[in-house]
């Protein structure tokens, strides 16, 4: 089998290098040059001596081998993109792509976000300090940690978050990547690491705080972001691997993230192995049309005895959330007492999707909420001064004070 396997796509916005054996790259839309790395990685003839692949080499881009060497290419995985090379700006863009239903309700959502908080938006790209850079960065972990656990889902970043937490701060120096921050009142609520290099922008491991999922925060940062390529010239904003419903509703176009086979046509014993290869990824692609992968898993799980994945035990937070809204109208408030409540205090933390849901709809800043606390019971009155009092009953998980 061909040795040392080189990861192109992660090696390039990493580390900035080409694999050895690369000369130029091309895009494949206009056929211009990618601009060549300004330093080359140390390496041995052990890299171009033998068969091996070179993997996740997007189709959008072209690769030009040196002299004496030959590939065949396969095709791995689907990514998503937005090519931005045919757009004026981003309201150009969002007119010939996005569904006109969510164009409208993008627009409403940063217009409804910035009506009920304080709103700001930063990017740091070449200059943060190293405590500001922990501080954003161990947020975006919590953000990705509670969003998954809320989805009872796993999520590979988490298992790699060291390794990204290294990397990124010199890299965001170097301007190779970039950290996009949305904050209330100064404080980060949806946050986006991304890596770069030439006129390709990778959204890379986004993050939001879900108290304000009303809000829409994953496609107001990416309309915040795509605007940014705009102003700074990028020509492919890369949401790369993982078919996910709001990829395909900002991408102009999916692609391939393929692998190539190298190999010197010169020697007859590298020509013979190429050939038997490419008869058998044939092989293998064929069987995958026929979801043959999936049955071959599902029997290897049997064999091995091992458990369909079952719902995680969820956090008592999470379990925290069913709760209803009932007009006030309805509710006799004579037999019970009122309590005005500092709800922005963490002990009614449990409280804010709800708050922020009603202030979504109410389209009410939130200096103009005020929220009673029925007592004894976990129940409370939301009052806006031109809204209708409405009552939101708390799930069972007791208060804790």
């Amino acid at each position: 089998m061909p040795k040392y396997p080189m990861d192109f796509y992660f090696d390039l916005f990493e580390k900035g290098t080409f694999p050895t054996v690369v000369d130029n790259v091309f895009y494949s839309s206009d056929n211009s040059e990618m601009q060549r790395p300004q330093e080359s990685p140390d390496t041995t003839m052990l890299d171009v001596n033998g068969l091996f692949y070179i993997n996740h080499v997007p189709d959008y881009l072209d690769l030009k081998l040196k002299p004496g060497y030959r590939s065949r290419i396969f095709p791995l995985t689907k990514g998503f993109m937005a090519d931005l090379s045919a757009y004026v700006d981003i309201s150009d863009y969002l007119k010939a792509n996005l569904k006109p239903r969510l164009r409208t309700a993008v627009k409403s959502n940063i217009r409804r976000l910035e009506l009920s908080f304080n709103i700001t938006y930063n990017v740091f790209y070449g200059e943060i300090g190293q405590g500001e850079y922990d501080s954003l960065v161990n947020c975006l972990y919590h953000f990705i940690l509670r969003r998954f656990d809320e989805l009872q889902e796993e999520n590979a970043r988490i298992d790699e978050w060291e390794r990204f937490h290294q990397l990124f701060l010199p890299l965001i120096r170097q301007k190779k990547a970039s950290l996009f921050v949305i904050y209330n009142d100064g404080k980060p609520i949806n946050i986006s690491l991304n890596y770069h290099y030439d006129k390709i922008f990778f959204y890379a491991i986004p993050g939001f705080d879900i108290d304000y999922s009303k809000f829409g925060l994953g496609h107001i940062m990416l309309y915040k972001q795509i605007e940014w390529c705009f102003q700074n010239n990028y020509k492919h904003f890369d949401m790369s691997m993982g078919d996910l419903d709001y990829k395909r509703q900002w991408c102009t176009n999916d692609y391939y993230f393929e692998r190539y086979l190298i190999y010197r046509p010169t020697s007859i014993p590298e020509l013979i192995l190429a050939q038997t290869i490419v008869v058998s990824n044939k092989m293998k692609l064929y069987l995958k049309s026929k979801n043959i992968h999936l049955i071959y898993h599902r029997l290897l799980r049997f064999i091995k005895g091992i458990k369909p994945i079952t719902k995680k035990e969820t956090s008592p937070e999470l379990r925290n959330t069913q709760a209803h809204t009932i007009p006030l109208e309805s509710v006799d408030l004579r037999n019970y007492t009122l309590h005005q409540i500092d709800f922005k205090n963490e002990k009614y933390a449990f409280l804010l999707r709800h708050l922020y849901d009603y202030l979504f709809t109410q389209q009410l800043p939130i200096n103009d909420l005020i929220v009673y606390e029925i007592q004894p019971y976990r129940e409370y009155i939301l009052y806006g001064p031109a809204t209708k009092l409405k009552l939101i009953l708390s799930a069972a998980q007791p208060l804790g004070h």
